[in-house]
């Protein structure tokens, strides 16, 4: 039986965790001993003890780990899990490790092309190069849509040869959503979640001036902005332009990561949750929100919106807010039955069970 290779390439500790977690528990009994590659720390041997981990301190020693494999094992399929990794682009579009033997889902971020920083954009020709070698890509509606326009990957009829919609596992809450009540005219000010990280790609002064120009001081913005580490720069400046529109009591930025309880208090107290960033991101905020019936406002551009679409939840666009229909995409949201979500667990659960089976069946 031909191996499966799942790869986490990069050291992204919650998001890698979330998906070790659910392979461990949701596919085990598919997944049985194969092999995953990850970047990251000794512990998580402790933590998931059922899966076969091979653990590494870096992203180049991992790369240089594959290769040999996929020389010596001609059959092997490689599942990358986000990616993020250098070496192993360069690889791919060296043709050392095997793009037609390869499998990538797709996190959003590294599928885009957003840096401006210099090193970035020097390598960004030859990241897309190796994507466009790719065999099979896993992925949201919307970053399927981005990469078929983009890398202009082959086609039969009108769908991309073997690309899947799977969602990654996002983690939930299964909350009471029915104490959330509607919003009500002229009482307390709007409460706002602006963005979910403090990565500029949030664009949250660019939003703070919308909302300030939309809803004027009668609304509290909560920026969440623990990560990533080393931006206190841009924290500062997001502080001191929000608290200039609302006044320092209007403006709260969340400078540490907040553990999952805490997060869940904080959007329970929310009307809306926007999100101004263009490209697919703050998925699992997103779902929590849409669990609670909490309105979702995101930028028109934003590829994400074909899957609000595609599973017929209602949304708003960042730059047609009014109270009005903020409460009625609240009622909207109370009506559907989530249950049929497909980036929801029922959802992801059985599409991530039927690819894994797919792949076991041609391995065999």
């Amino acid at each position: 039986m031909a191996k499966i290779y799942y790869i986490l390439g990069a050291d992204i500790p919650h998001h890698n965790e979330t998906i070790l977690h659910f392979c461990q528990t949701e596919l085990g009994d598919l997944i049985n001993d194969q092999p995953f590659y990850v970047v990251g720390k000794a512990e998580l041997a402790t933590q998931f003890p059922k899966l076969n981990l091979r653990l590494f301190d870096s992203k180049l020693a991992l790369a240089k780990a594959l290769i040999p494999c996929a020389k010596a094992e001609p059959t092997a399929r490689f599942l990358y899990l986000g990616q993020y990794n250098p070496w192993i682009w360069l690889a791919l579009a060296l043709g050392v490790l095997p793009p037609k033997r390869t499998i990538w889902h797709i996190w959003g971020a590294d599928l885009y092309e957003e840096s401006q920083r210099w090193q970035f954009r020097l390598f960004y020709p030859l990241r897309r190069f190796a994507q466009r070698k790719i065999a099979q890509f896993w992925a949201t509606r919307g970053d399927l849509a981005y990469a078929k326009a983009r890398l202009a990957r082959q086609e039969r009829g009108n769908e991309v040869v073997g690309d899947e919609v799977i969602y990654f596992p996002t983690k939930m809450a299964q909350v009471d959503a029915s104490v959330k009540p509607i919003i009500q005219e002229h009482t307390a000010p709007l409460t706002i979640l602006l963005g979910n990280s403090g990565d500029p790609t949030n664009r949250h002064m660019e939003g703070l001036e919308m909302l300030y120009r939309q809803f004027g001081q009668r609304v509290k913005v909560y920026l969440p902005m623990g990560y990533p580490a080393n931006n206190h720069l841009y924290i500062q400046q997001v502080k001191e332009y929000g608290e200039a529109l609302f006044g320092e009591e209007n403006v709260q930025v969340l400078r540490e990561s907040m553990a999952f309880s805490a997060y869940l208090t904080l959007l329970k107290g929310c009307d809306l949750g926007c999100f101004f960033f263009t490209r697919q991101q703050g998925i699992g905020t997103i779902c929590l929100l849409t669990e609670m019936n909490i309105p979702v406002a995101i930028s028109p551009e934003n590829p994400f919106r074909l899957d609000l679409q595609g599973e017929n939840i209602p949304f708003l666009r960042v730059d047609n807010l009014t109270e009005e229909n903020i409460r009625a995409t609240h009622r909207a949201l109370s009506a559907i039955d989530k249950r049929q979500i497909r980036f929801f667990p029922e959802g992801y659960r059985r599409t991530w069970r039927e690819a894994i089976m797919r792949l076991n069946r041609e391995r065999e």
